[in-house]
């Protein structure tokens, strides 16, 4: 696979930067994303194929769809006020972002058939693939036989990875997301150690995890992914929480 972060949000944010309106940006990266997300469930019964075009509709929309409105109504504003500079603004105006939910919906499953389409030239079993002779053919660089899937599919993970990073910060530096989901600046939510504790100790929790799994990269990768997701969520609930409790205690009702 190019690697599951970055290099396959590359073929979807021009949709959204080319028409903004039309699409949302997050559900379309987060749909990009989903299929990999099932390899945490590899070596265990629950393992499922989600490479499939009937999944992105039973696996890809549920799930993009709850992490896009997760991200966008219970992370974004938490950790955009623990971020520096415009990087913390700019990810504050996505928890700003109000889209009609057909539209996330869409944006879920063009995702991930964006990440079907992508994988289907760098996997050897992928639709390109099983069509394609010439993917099959092996070429040798640097001592290294490789067949041209495998070489795209490492090509996807560095040069793919290092394109869509710098979409996602170009983006960032022409305040691409506050142009995109304007409005008021909604009240600041900074509670620094309630934020960075847990995801550090989500990330921790990740490695761990990460180096338990053996001679499966995907597998590795994904698990010490979620374990992060986990420890920012834990993160965004804390810093929510004792923002409520600051504000009742500030209230004329609250007050002691």
């Amino acid at each position: 696979m190019p690697f599951t972060f970055f290099a396959h949000q590359t073929i979807v944010i021009p949709l959204k930067s080319r028409w903004p309106r039309w699409f949302d940006g997050t559900a379309l990266c987060v749909g990009s994303t989903a299929p990999d997300l099932a390899y945490a469930l590899n070596d265990t019964a629950w393992r499922i194929a989600t490479h499939t075009l009937t999944r992105q509709l039973t696996f890809t929309l549920p799930l993009a769809v709850a992490l896009t409105l997760v991200w966008r109504h219970v992370i974004a504003a938490p950790l955009g006020g623990v971020l520096p500079g415009r990087t913390g603004a700019e990810v504050r105006a996505l928890a700003r972002a109000r889209r009609p939910l057909w539209l996330t919906a869409i944006g879920a499953v063009l995702g991930g058939l964006a990440h079907v389409f992508m994988d289907g030239f760098t996997h050897a079993d992928g639709w390109a693939a099983k069509r394609s002779s010439t993917l099959h053919i092996f070429i040798t660089l640097d001592g290294h036989r490789e067949p041209v899937h495998r070489w795209l599919q490492l090509l996807g993970h560095t040069l793919g990875t290092a394109v869509g990073f710098a979409l996602v910060a170009v983006l960032i530096a022409r305040r691409r997301f506050s142009l995109w989901s304007p409005g008021p600046e909604a009240p600041r939510i900074r509670h620094p150690a309630a934020m960075w504790l847990p995801i550090v100790g989500g990330a921790a929790a990740g490695a761990l995890l990460a180096a338990r799994v053996h001679d499966d990269p995907a597998t590795a990768i994904i698990r010490g992914a979620w374990a992060a997701f986990a420890g920012l969520l834990l993160g965004a609930l804390a810093s929510r929480a004792l923002a409520r409790r600051a504000r009742g205690t500030e209230s004329p009702g609250g007050r002691i």
